[in-house]
């Protein structure tokens, strides 16, 4: 009788335990296991993504060291030579002259205190255009209008249409080392958009009817011609 009583309480005791759950089976424990996971992944995604940034410093741009640089104006006041450029970011021939005439303008006569380069950015050429000047409006507040300037045209080279997002608008700012935030409240209000405008009419006054349009000393030229034409016709007479 002992036995037999043995035996059917340890098969009592045995069903009992069967039915109850398991540590593991209980919905409770498994959403904490779960919330931990996230957090942990969370936690994992944010420390990458600090060390990234940490990583990759600022880009800045030594172009300009040494030049008098005021605003959207480089070059000495009393150089002999102004030069007004008119410019859309989105333009393909802006972007050769970038290259073949501002270039060598900036690091021959400009370093040398012989030209005087002012740079009117316009947007003819539709949103992406809008978009970028005021932009570089923005990095113009924070006094870094030409290495932004630099920047776009090379992006422009580098992405074609599709370089002027606004996120990518944003990480040419963050490469340039300006302040984020600032950059970012600056364009996301749209606080250019009038000055935008504002340049829109200016060049259409001054009879500037496509880009790139440069104004030598007050003679026009339009496009962009190589820089042995540029030279000889319009800069030669000034500076030699």
């Amino acid at each position: 009788m002992a036995t037999k009583a043995k035996r059917t309480k340890v098969k009592r005791k045995y069903k009992q335990s069967a039915e109850q759950p398991s540590l593991w089976q209980r919905p409770v424990v498994w959403g904490a296991v779960v919330v931990g996971v996230v957090l942990a992944l969370g936690l994992i995604w944010l420390l990458s993504a600090q060390g990234r940034q940490a990583a990759q410093p600022a880009v800045t741009s030594s172009t300009y060291a040494g030049m008098p640089v005021r605003g959207r104006v480089v070059g000495a006041d009393d150089a002999p030579v102004t030069i007004v450029e008119y410019s859309d970011f989105q333009c393909p021939h802006c972007a050769t002259a970038h290259e073949t005439i501002y270039t060598p303008l900036l690091n021959e006569y400009v370093k040398a205190g012989k030209v005087r380069l002012e740079i009117h950015p316009v947007a003819f050429l539709g949103p992406a255009s809008q978009l970028a000047t005021e932009a570089a409006l923005c990095a113009q507040d924070q006094g870094q209008f030409f290495p932004y300037h630099d920047r776009l045209f090379a992006a422009q080279r580098q992405y074609g249409r599709g370089a002027f997002t606004e996120a990518r608008l944003k990480e040419y700012a963050a490469e340039i080392g300006l302040d984020l935030n600032a950059f970012s409240r600056c364009l996301d209000s749209r606080q250019h958009a009038g000055d935008v405008e504002r340049l829109n009419r200016e060049a259409q006054r001054n009879g500037v009817t496509g880009t790139p349009t440069f104004f030598v000393n007050g003679t026009k030229v339009e496009g962009a011609i190589p820089f042995e034409q540029f030279y000889k016709l319009y800069l030669k007479p000034f500076v030699e």
